[in-house]
Parts: C-alpha cells; sequence; structure tokens
C-alpha cells in the first residue's frame, strides 16, 4: 500500500489490510518535517522503520 499524503500517524485499518507479506509506504508529519516511513506485518509483529538514512 502507497500513501501519497501526509499523515500523523498509521490509521489501524491500514494495518488490517496489509498482508504478513505486505508493506505500507507513508509520510509522516512529524513538525515541519514528512519522513518516509516503511510498515511492514509479520504476525504478530508490526515494525516499521524509515527507509532515509
Amino acid at each position: 500500500m502507497v500513501v501519497t499524503c501526509g499523515v500523523t500517524g498509521i490509521s489501524p485499518h491500514w494495518l488490517d489490510q496489509i498482508t504478513d507479506d505486505g508493506q505500507i509506504v507513508v509520510p509522516v508529519a512529524q513538525g515541519a518535517f514528512h519522513s518516509t516511513l516503511s510498515v511492514t506485518a509479520t504476525a504478530p509483529v508490526c515494525s516499521a522503520r524509515s527507509p532515509n538514512p
């Protein structure tokens, strides 16, 4: 799933729709910045990381 608008958080509904091998890529607003966040779901744990160094 690719989100193309800045959000302030990851929707629980998005997490419900992601498959075990799926990924959500989303720009997350943090003050004046929009960091890109990559979220993957591996049951039963969901992890997130910034793909930018």
